[in-house]
């Protein structure tokens, strides 16, 4: 679960905190004769947003909803079965929050890094 650091809310400190599930297709394709390959993704995200206050109790949940998620990476071959994968990727959620009240948008948006390894049977 991501969190971020706490804000200042009138009298109260809040934070919020997201889980997430994710789906994606990606292409591998090689570059040349190299032992280097270019990655291509792209995909979907289950994700909700909470919001709590300093004790750590939820104050406010938007539910799951989908957003989507684009990626890029480079495949490095280290052996004939071994190869490691770095890659970035651009998420973004919009999501909608009642606020003393008031429907509220809140947009997520962010980039992740991940580092695969893949061993090739």
């Amino acid at each position: 679960m991501a969190r971020t650091p706490g804000v200042g809310c009138a009298d109260r400190v809040l934070s919020h905190a997201a889980s997430w599930f994710s789906f994606r297709a990606h292409l591998l394709h090689p570059i040349g004769e190299s032992k280097l390959h270019y990655l291509l993704e792209g995909g979907g995200i289950a994700n909700h947003i909470e919001i709590e206050n300093k004790e750590g109790d939820i104050i406010n949940d938007s539910g799951h909803g989908l957003g989507w998620q684009v990626g890029a990476g480079l495949g490095v071959s280290l052996s004939d079965r071994f190869r490691i994968t770095p890659s970035i990727r651009y998420r973004t959620l919009s999501r909608d929050f009642d606020i003393t009240k008031v429907k509220t948008e809140v947009d997520l948006n962010y980039l992740s890094v991940g580092l695969g390894f893949n061993w090739l049977f």
